[in-house]
């Protein structure tokens, strides 16, 4: 009978069951809703709680409702789905806090890796929460075997909002970090 039920369901529900594997499963429930046809609905079940529900139009009220057709309705409690997942993860949500974000530009060697400044730049401290680079530049103005690398550094705290100070203090750590390692030029 699930089979069935599922056969005739949206897309978007089965995306959700299929990717939670074995974390969810959809059980039949004659009960679950009045306006449902009471054999063709089922809720979705995670981790043995019950988080939606989903089923085909009662016949009657497709028909008040003016649908020709068959037609299904259905319903998640995302804030559950994400707290049954964040439990058995260990995900842990962003910071409620600003983050700031400081560009940073300079110039290097030709054969330094991308992944070697963005490794080097995450490990300069614990506020930096992510490091993208947005331009790369070779030729005019950039001396021979070098090249211009620019990044966008993020930095945010879990616990408080950064002050600017603070931040500058930081900032001026990674510029430090990275004419040591690299032997970088600071472009302004």
């Amino acid at each position: 009978m699930i089979k069935n039920i599922i056969r005739r369901q949206p897309l978007y529900f089965f995306t959700i069951v299929s990717r939670m594997n074995n974390y969810a499963s959809l059980e039949k429930r004659n009960d679950t809703a009045t306006y449902l046809h009471p054999d063709r609905q089922a809720v979705l079940v995670v981790n043995n709680h019950v988080i939606g529900m989903i089923g085909e139009i009662h016949p009657v009220n497709q028909k008040n409702l003016g649908l020709e057709i068959r037609a299904a309705a259905g319903t998640v409690n995302l804030n559950k789905l994400l707290e049954l997942f964040t439990q058995k993860s260990g995900y842990k949500p962003g910071s409620p806090y600003p983050a700031v974000t400081r560009d940073i530009a300079f110039t290097v060697l030709r054969n330094v890796e991308h992944t070697a400044v963005v490794a080097a730049i995450k490990k300069a401290d614990p506020l930096i929460i992510e490091v993208e680079l947005f331009d790369v530049f070779e030729g005019k103005n950039i001396p021979a075997g070098k090249k211009s690398m620019a990044y966008h550094v993020v930095y945010q705290a879990g616990d408080r909002t950064l002050e600017a100070g603070e931040v500058d203090k930081v900032h001026s750590k990674v510029e430090k970090l990275l004419e040591k390692e690299f032997k970088a030029s600071l472009r302004i």
